[in-house]
């Protein structure tokens, strides 16, 4: 009785609160005052997901940081795919492909760090919030870079906390991990210098920041969280482009 009376009240919430419009989200269009609290052991925040299509803060920030993206007639990779970016990707490609080492939301099961997939084989790469949990991050990078085309784009986007990516390799119990990287799951924290560590195999970057985007953009969609987010946009030199990285 009192998990339905909880759920009743869950549907009531939810129902007066698509009422208003002070909110939205950009990928399911979603309106109404206020996105469901999110809690962590090191934050809570206020406005971490949309009550419809569940997505967090980063997913929403998505659409806004890449509306240079194009994914008409090119063949697109996407990394531990999150349900909220699929059709965003998947629409107007050539092809799309979605893998993760587990996840049973990806088309294939890969390792990143070796990937099963031919030199040069797509020309856009969408990786979100996967290198942290990965040892050998320039491994990974360098496997991206290899299967891009020249002019392709990769996509990156981590957690970014400072200037300097911080890795300890004592940090192996869940706790420890917690308390140095965030999640029980994380190896590391990465820094802005993550920027240096893509172009060290071989990307041009560029890096993109709700900070840059329009105050009413952050406000309406509830982008401000502690930090801000970030995507790399991380591009391949055409064959013979001798511009520096």
């Amino acid at each position: 009785m009192i998990r339905q009376a909880r759920r009743g009240l869950v549907r009531v919430h939810r129902k007066v609160n698509s009422l208003g419009n002070r909110r939205s989200c950009s990928l399911c269009g979603w309106k109404g005052f206020a996105f469901e609290t999110l809690g962590s052991i090191k934050a809570t925040r206020r406005r971490g997901r949309c009550p419809t299509c569940r997505a967090k803060e980063r997913d929403r920030a998505f659409p806004f940081l890449a509306r240079d993206l194009r994914t008409e007639g090119k063949d697109v990779l996407h990394v531990a795919p999150e349900p909220n970016i699929v059709e965003l990707l998947r629409r107007d490609s050539r092809s799309y492909l979605s893998i993760d080492l587990n996840s049973p939301l990806a088309m294939q099961h890969m390792d990143l760090t070796e990937l099963d997939i031919p030199d040069a084989a797509y020309d856009l790469i969408m990786c979100s919030h996967v290198l942290e949990h990965i040892p050998d991050d320039r491994r990974a990078m360098s496997e991206m870079f290899r299967v891009l085309r020249p002019g392709g784009e990769l996509w990156v986007s981590v957690p970014v906390v400072g200037e300097s990516t911080y890795e300890d390799w004592s940090k192996q119990t869940p706790q420890e991990r917690i308390e140095a990287f965030l999640q029980y799951d994380h190896v590391r924290i990465y820094g802005l210098d993550i920027a240096d560590r893509l172009a060290s195999v071989g990307f041009s970057v560029e890096v993109l920041s709700t900070e840059q985007l329009p105050p009413e953009d952050v406000t309406r969609e509830g982008l401000a969280t502690r930090r801000p987010t970030r995507i790399f946009l991380c591009r391949k030199r055409e064959a013979g482009d001798r511009s520096a990285q």
